[in-house]
């Protein structure tokens, strides 16, 4: 298994995610509000704005995984989870990658159940990992995606921003569908 860039009715385009609660989703809300406010200082119209029904903090892009394997997937997912409790976590600060204050992409950080979300992801990477899915290569960071710039690069603005902490307690394995959205496969629920 792994990535793969071809695409077809036998295979779903999947990933691993968190998703904000209501409190956070209305915190960055007022975010982008101000930051559209100042996109001007990142030339008018060159972001590509992330609708807030996608956003959400992804532990493990898996890309194109066949469809009879989604069985055996949601199984090993499901053990890979037993045992993990419940904790709060918190989104803070703007960054960017590639870079965190020259950047492509607009993201806000995880600021509070960081090592919580670090071994969960570890914890998923291992079960992917014994079920034939390549180790991901780069270091895990998570992060939500505010937005995407069209053309360049863009400096992130200086601007203080804390969320309020919610419980994570739901891992859910997402199908990313181009022209309708995103769907939940299975939701892990943790203890």
């Amino acid at each position: 298994m792994g990535r793969s860039s071809e695409s077809s009715s036998n295979t779903l385009r999947l990933f691993l995610a968190v998703f904000p609660c209501r409190e956070q989703i209305r915190s960055i809300q007022v975010l982008v509000q101000k930051l559209q406010g100042q996109e001007t200082s990142f030339h008018p119209g060159n972001l590509r704005w992330v609708v807030p029904l996608k956003w959400h903090v992804t532990l493990r892009f898996l890309g194109n995984v066949p469809s009879q394997q989604l069985s055996s997937l949601k199984s090993g997912l499901e053990g890979s989870v037993s045992g993990v409790k419940s904790f709060p976590f918190r989104l803070g600060g703007l960054s960017g990658f590639p870079r965190s204050r020259t950047a492509r992409v607009l993201v806000v950080k995880v600021e509070e159940g960081l090592d919580e979300i670090r071994l969960l992801a570890d914890r998923l990477e291992k079960s992917l990992s014994t079920l034939g899915f390549r180790r991901e290569k780069r270091p895990f960071s998570p992060h939500l995606t505010l937005a995407r710039v069209r053309r360049g690069m863009i400096q992130i603005p200086e601007l203080d921003f804390l969320s309020p902490a919610c419980l994570l307690s739901k891992i859910h394995l997402v199908q990313s569908r181009p022209s309708e959205g995103y769907k939940t496969l299975l939701k892990l629920d943790l203890g």
